[in-house]
């Protein structure tokens, strides 16, 4: 599957999986899948991998925030908040990339 089907797909933007994110992660494991999935298929347990994943340990990561920085972010989305939140995000997918991995591969 090619980076742009994926993108049409998935309805992941570029600005959050970029190309060598998807070049290096997902093509990959994608491409080595056991019982290898359609491309509908596979996205759709990508999706639920981060569903499972991804999204709680963002949503604890936006919970753990002090006050101060919510509102920091919020109202002028302060650098140091949002880089903190996508550096969690990108280890939260890598996990779910992993999960993936193993899933397709036994």
């Amino acid at each position: 599957m090619m980076y742009s089907e994926f993108i049409e797909h998935s309805n992941f933007t570029e600005q959050y999986i970029s190309f060598t994110e998807y070049t290096t992660f997902i093509e990959p494991i994608y491409m080595a899948a056991d019982q290898i999935p359609t491309k509908q298929e596979f996205i759709a347990l990508l999706r639920d991998a981060f569903k499972a994943l991804v999204n709680p340990v963002v949503e604890k990561a936006m919970h753990s925030l002090s006050l101060e920085d919510k509102l920091m972010y919020l109202e002028c989305g302060s650098q140091q908040v949002q880089e903190y939140l996508e550096r969690i995000d990108f280890e939260a997918r890598k996990l779910a990339y992993q999960y993936l991995k193993l899933m397709l591969t036994l």
